[in-house]
Order: structure tokens, then C-alpha cells, then sequence
């Protein structure tokens, strides 16, 4: 029976996968043409313009599986975790189109969990309270959903998570003989797998709300069918925790953030584990890696718990957890946070670096700031050796350094295309985490100028106007638009001519630093402490 099994959910998982990967293109193609685009905000990490309709390839993968290999098994409730997954799949394709409020979409979330009550997936932890075990459903999905969709946060982490969690639970299944359960998250499996072929940084689609909350529908259905007859229902209902136990986490990190810094946690934001990782020195693709492995060393942890003989070790197992927990997130949200962490999660910088300085420079910036655009030369004359050359060795100081989506991607030994729109779309795929590269070899006029400005809270020069600034604008014209956009300005490292310059033109001038080399930490603290102290001159100013 086993062996049947085992086979049966590679098969699923194989057609599954090839449905979502070969679907995904062509909901690309529908995202545009419906307009279904996410564009770059300030709390999100993209920079490009990206199609969000990922979730209907996944929605078809998950329907085409459950219709082929489901074998008519439970067909009441195969119909209403098919209507159900449907049913919240459309809640969030409208939200990804039109942007649903949280409550309307709270509302469709809470039917398509009553979909599932009324077709008895539904838990039974109280055998003799009906309404109770309702209650307890709803509670469960409306939270696997959402902790799931808090997920969606960083390209490729839900996916993974969700493919590792449905790999848990096919395991799981397959060990106890759980037909639906092991070709659902055969399923789940596949299409995500399939997925993310396209969604692991630099994602070229995004799943939206329609995929986001279809994962989690059938990761919490799964966490209800899920069942062990020789252990205890207690225990058993501790497997399915485990296995979720990093978006859950997650969850509660976010949820005490927001609460203690008093944003709405439906509000998207820069606070999630995903970002924390990024910011203590992990690229985007090592800190999406290793939430892998701590999802599937959960799941392991699960497997171990449902096999488990003894109910105290296992409780003991999940109190440890969840002491563990309390302390990474008092770490994470009180130990560790300072001001300069607020400031990171909203602070959009413009860089126009210069100087032999640059790699250093910028990452400090990195460090202190959610966004960073870089503002660079493009040579019109690619046959101007010294200033090709210029170009080009700035290029590869910022892509190659540690903070970069793919580290060393552009280097030395790298061929680089000739042609330099092909140039500036690769480093921005490279560093599309939380910087962009900005390409300008004409002057722009002064209004647009200024317009472009007043994108960004702080403007960082280094190496001084005759190494950058006078390459790509007019001296004059900048510091006359940046006073107009009343954007800020820390300077580092240049001439004494130059500062005073600054000086004489009345600019918000926020730091002055002498010529010397400062290392990134000492950049980066800085420019926390200088945005701080004009938020706070600002506040005084109010009050007065």
C-alpha cells in the first residue's frame, strides 16, 4: 500500500509541477494585459514593475491535481476543499486587481473556511460540540491563511516555505496511509515547485494574494485532516504547529512589532524574519535558503513528535520551542532594535557615488536604509576609454559586494554585454533587493529634477562634485533642486571646496565629515543618527 502511494505522489507531484511551470508564463502574459502589476512601494523590495498573477497557475495545478489523482476518494469533501480553494482564490485575485479593505477580505476568507465546515473538514478535537469545532476551523484557516500570506514578503519565501511544509506533511501522510492528505500535499508540493522556477530572486512574477492565500487554505486544511490514531488528539494537533511553525512565528514577530511601534499589522512593512536576515549581512537568496532549512528541520521535529510514544516528551518538546521562540523575538524586537532599525525600515536614500571610496559607502547606506537608488554616469561615448572604464568599475564595485542579491554576480572575469541598457537592467536585476541603478547621460530640466528628488528622504554624495556630480548634472541646477525638494544632504569625503559650496547654498545639511576613510558601520550609524536628529528638530519645530 505504501509503495502504491509513494508512487502515486510522485506522479502527482510531477504533473503538478509541469501545470504550474508551464502556466505561470502565460499568466505573466494575463497579469499585463489585465493590469494585475505589482509596482515598487516604499515596504516592498522589488524595484521593477513585476506581474502578480502567479497564484492562477498554482490555482490550476492544485485543481487539475485534486481531479485527476483525488480517485473520487471523500468526494464531499474533496468538492468542498476544491470549491473552498477556489473560492479564496478569487478573493484574492479581486484583491490583487482591485486591493481589497482587510475586513471585505477577511469576510471571503471566512467563507471559504465555512465551505469547509459545511463539507466536514473541520476539526474534531470536541467531538461533542459541533459548533465549537466550527469555530476552532475558521479560527485555524483565517490564521494559517494570513500567517501564510505574511510569507509573501521577499521572492521565493512563501513558495518555499509552503513546499517544505506540504513535503512534511506528505511524509507524514504516506508514513500513516492518508490517501487525500499525501495527494493534496503531493499536490501543494509540485505546484509550487513549479512556481518557483519563476519566483526565486530575481523573481520575474509574483503569486499575489491569489496564490498567497490559496497555500495557506491547503496548508491549514492539511493541518486538520492530518491525523494519528495511536497518539493522543492533544498530541496530534502539536504536528500540525511544528510543521507551520515558522510563518507562525513570524506572525508573532510582526504582530508584537507593529503593535509595540503602533502601526496596523495589515500594513505592509520591512519587519518580517526575512528582512531582519537581510539586515544583519545575509544576501536575499542565503536568507530565503536558510528559512528553508529551519522549516524543514521543523518538519523533521514534527515527523519525530508524531512517531513520539510518550505525550510528555512531546509537549516538552513544543514548551522548549516556544520558549525559544519568546527569546528570539525579545532579541530580535527589544534587545537588539534601537532607532536607527525604525529608521532603516523607511528611509529611501539617493546615492551618486565618486571617489575610491565607493563600495564602502555603499554599503553603509545599504545598512541604514530601506532604499537605495544609485545614480551613476552613463558614458554616451562608449569609445571614451577613461570614462567607459569609470563607469563600468563602479558598476562592479556595488554589485559584487556582500550585501548584493547574487554576491560577485558582476566581476572581473564576468563578461559584461556592451550595450548599456542591457548593463543597467542586469545590475538592477543583481541588486533589485533593495537598490537600483539610475542612468542619465543628459542633463534633465530643473522641475523634473526636482520631481525626481522628492522620491527620497536623503541625498549622500561621496568623492565630491569633480569626481561625480559634474559627469551627470549641473552643480548649480542640483543643489537648487534638492533645496526645492527640501531633501536632505550628507556629504562624505569631500574637498574643502565643496563643503563650502554646501555651506553657501542654504541646504539641509545634515553631516559634514572630513576627508578620511569611515567604515560602513560608522557610515551607516551616521546616517541613522543624522535623519533622527532632523525628524526630531522637525517634531520641536511642530510643537513650537
Amino acid at each position: 500500500m505504501q509503495t502504491e502511494l509513494i508512487t502515486q505522489t510522485i506522479i502527482t507531484a510531477i504533473v503538478t509541477g509541469l501545470v504550474s511551470f508551464l502556466f505561470t508564463p502565460f499568466s505573466m502574459l494575463l497579469a499585463r494585459r489585465f493590469r494585475v502589476i505589482d509596482n515598487p512601494q516604499a515596504h516592498k523590495l522589488h524595484q521593477q514593475s513585476t506581474p502578480v498573477m502567479g497564484g492562477v497557475a498554482m490555482w490550476l495545478a492544485f485543481v487539475i491535481g485534486l481531479l485527476i489523482f483525488g480517485r473520487g476518494e471523500e468526494p464531499i469533501q474533496l468538492a468542498a476543499i476544491i470549491g473552498g480553494g477556489t473560492l479564496i482564490a478569487c478573493v484574492g485575485l479581486i484583491d490583487d486587481r482591485f486591493t481589497l479593505s482587510p475586513a471585505v477580505k477577511l469576510l471571503g476568507q471566512g467563507v471559504a473556511a465555512s465551505v469547509l465546515v459545511f463539507g466536514n473538514v473541520s476539526s474534531h478535537l470536541f467531538p461533542n460540540f459541533p459548533i465549537l469545532n466550527a469555530i476552532i476551523t475558521i479560527v485555524w484557516v483565517l490564521a494559517i491563511v494570513n500567517a501564510l500570506n505574511l510569507q509573501d514578503n521577499i521572492d521565493g519565501l512563501a513558495a518555499g516555505i509552503a513546499a517544505t511544509a506540504a513535503l512534511s506533511f506528505l511524509v507524514l501522510a504516506v508514513l500513516h496511509n492518508q490517501f487525500l492528505i499525501a495527494i493534496l500535499s503531493a499536490t501543494l508540493l509540485g505546484a509550487c515547485a513549479g512556481f518557483l522556477s519563476y519566483n526565486f530572486q530575481p523573481a520575474v512574477t509574483f503569486m499575489g494574494d491569489t496564490g498567497a492565500l490559496l497555500l495557506g487554505f491547503i496548508l491549514a486544511i492539511l493541518g486538520l485532516k492530518i491525523s494519528f490514531p495511536t497518539i493522543t488528539q492533544a498530541q496530534s494537533w502539536l504536528v500540525p504547529i511544528l510543521v507551520l511553525g515558522l510563518p507562525i512565528f513570524d506572525t508573532m514577530l510582526v504582530m508584537i512589532s507593529r503593535t509595540r511601534r503602533r502601526i496596523p499589522i495589515w500594513r505592509g512593512g520591512t519587519d518580517h524574519t526575512s528582512h531582519r536576515l537581510v539586515r544583519v549581512g545575509l544576501s536575499h537568496r542565503r536568507a530565503v535558503l536558510n528559512l528553508y532549512l529551519v522549516s524543514l528541520s521543523l518538519g523533521v521535529l514534527a515527523i519525530l513528535v508524531a512517531n513520539a510514544t510518550n505525550l510528555l516528551v512531546a509537549w516538552w518538546t513544543l514548551g522548549l520551542l516556544v520558549i525559544i521562540a519568546i527569546a528570539l523575538i525579545i532579541l530580535l524586537e527589544y534587545v537588539l532594535a534601537t532607532e536607527g532599525d525604525e529608521v532603516s525600515q523607511n528611509l529611501k536614500v539617493l546615492y551618486i557615488p565618486g571617489g575610491n571610496d565607493t563600495e564602502n559607502s555603499f554599503k553603509g547606506i545599504l545598512s541604514a536604509a530601506a532604499k537605495v537608488s544609485v545614480l551613476i554616469h552613463t558614458p554616451a561615448d562608449t569609445t571614451h576609454t577613461s570614462s567607459f572604464d569609470q563607469f563600468t568599475n563602479t558598476l562592479i564595485s556595488i554589485a559584487s559586494n556582500d550585501q548584493s542579491i547574487i554576491a560577485g554576480l558582476l566581476n572581473t572575469e564576468t563578461s559584461i554585454p556592451v550595450d548599456l541598457n542591457r548593463r543597467f537592467e542586469w545590475a538592477n536585476s543583481t541588486l533589485r533587493l533593495r537598490a537600483d541603478f539610475i542612468a542619465s547621460n543628459t542633463l534633465p530640466t530643473e522641475k523634473l529634477l526636482e520631481s525626481f528628488l522628492k522620491r527620497f528622504d536623503l541625498v549622500v554624495l561621496s568623492g565630491g562634485f569633480e569626481v561625480n556630480v559634474q559627469d551627470i548634472l549641473d552643480v548649480t541646477q542640483l543643489l537648487q533642486a534638492i533645496n526645492n525638494a527640501n531633501v536632505s544632504v550628507i556629504d562624505l569625503n569631500s574637498s574643502p571646496q565643496d563643503l563650502q559650496l554646501l555651506r553657501d547654498s542654504g541646504l539641509p545639511l545634515l553631516r559634514l565629515t572630513s576627508q578620511q576613510t569611515h567604515s560602513k558601520e560608522d557610515i551607516a550609524q551616521k546616517i541613522r543618527q543624522a535623519w533622527i536628529s532632523r525628524n526630531n528638530s522637525r517634531s520641536r519645530q511642530l510643537l513650537a
